[in-house]
């Protein structure tokens, strides 16, 4: 069974360290299989607003925006077309690695700079099963106003540590979060 650590400290007074944490646990005959730190594989992915959507000059089906990050306004090229002005989205700054592996640059699409590259849940590392307000097919856009500049993994919640535990069958009494929390 999969528990967010987040959830356990919701339940729970918890003041330990992970590490002392799940050592604790395991002692008391909860075995610990693993601990994913979500996220831990973004880096620099940061809120950023739509200010201004034109159509490249060069290319039909990518738009060139003004996109403000809170510290400058960046010029990147995309190909979606889910998005307005004014929208609120995660944008991945030159040096940004992303869930797949990705390392994102400066760089030119169809002779313009795109300084930058706005993001879909899909290249956070998630589906729209996970994020089912996501669209398909386009750039994630936050459902309310979020601070620019901001990093986007707390916002998502891709910074959570998750634990597995093996459940054994003679502690049914732990199949749940309130079970582990009363442990």
């Amino acid at each position: 069974m999969n528990i967010p650590l987040s959830w356990l400290k919701e339940a729970a007074n918890i003041e330990d360290t992970t590490k002392t944490l799940l050592a604790k646990m395991t002692e008391a005959g909860n075995a610990v299989e693993s601990l994913a730190v979500l996220g831990e594989d973004i880096t620099s992915v940061i809120v950023g607003q739509i200010k201004s959507l034109e159509r490249h000059p060069d290319a039909d089906k990518l738009w060139i925006t003004q996109t403000d990050v809170g510290t400058e306004v960046l010029q990147i090229i995309t190909g979606a077309d889910n998005l307005k002005v004014g929208d609120y989205v995660p944008v991945a700054i030159h040096g940004a690695s992303l869930a797949n592996g990705l390392k994102i640059k400066k760089g030119k699409m169809r002779g313009l700079d795109s300084n930058g590259m706005l993001c879909s849940i899909d290249e956070l590392g998630y589906t729209v099963a996970d994020f089912p307000e996501a669209c398909d097919n386009g750039i994630y856009v936050f459902a309310e106003p979020r601070p620019l500049g901001a990093d986007v993994r707390p916002i998502l919640q891709l910074c959570e540590e998750v634990v597995e535990f093996d459940i054994l069958s003679n502690r049914p009494d732990t199949n749940s979060v309130m079970g582990m929390a009363q442990e």
